[in-house]
Parts: structure tokens; sequence; C-alpha cells
């Protein structure tokens, strides 16, 4: 058995159709407007490696500018 289509159905599924294709076309040129370009920009930087402080080191430099805090500003401080 046949189907028998009448051209008003045809004529409907063919604007669903074109209609489910105009939607995809739009969401693939939105999706492809909206797409950002990353510029990456890579660099080097030279630093010398120092030594860490050991604590006691640490401990003088600290006494030294607390040291140099109460000369100048004549302020209350404690020497740790």
């Amino acid at each position: 058995m046949a189907a028998i289509v009448s051209p008003s159905e045809s004529n409907n599924a063919t604007a669903y159709g074109l209609g489910a294709i105009a939607v995809l076309a739009a969401a693939v040129a939105v999706s492809q407007y909206n797409k950002k370009t990353v510029k990456v920009v890579k660099y080097e930087v030279d630093v010398e490696m120092q030594p860490k402080p050991t604590a006691k080191e640490h401990k003088k430099q600290m006494k030294a500018t607390l040291k140099n805090i109460m000369m100048k500003d004549q302020a209350k401080t404690q020497l740790m």
C-alpha cells in the first residue's frame, strides 16, 4: 500500500525542513561570530637565583631594620 500525501502536507514538510536548516545555519553563524581569538604572549624572565637567608641571617636583618626605625623615628619599638 502506498501512502497518498496531499500537496499541502508535502509543502508543510518542506517548509519545516527548510526552517530547521535555516535555524541550524543561523546557530552555526552565531557560534562562528562569537568565537574569540586568544592572544598568547610568551616571554622569558631572567631572574638571578639568590640563596634563601637562614633564620639567623633573617633575624639579624630584622634587628638592623628595627634599629634604623628606632633611630630615625624615635618610635618605641622592641628588638626581638
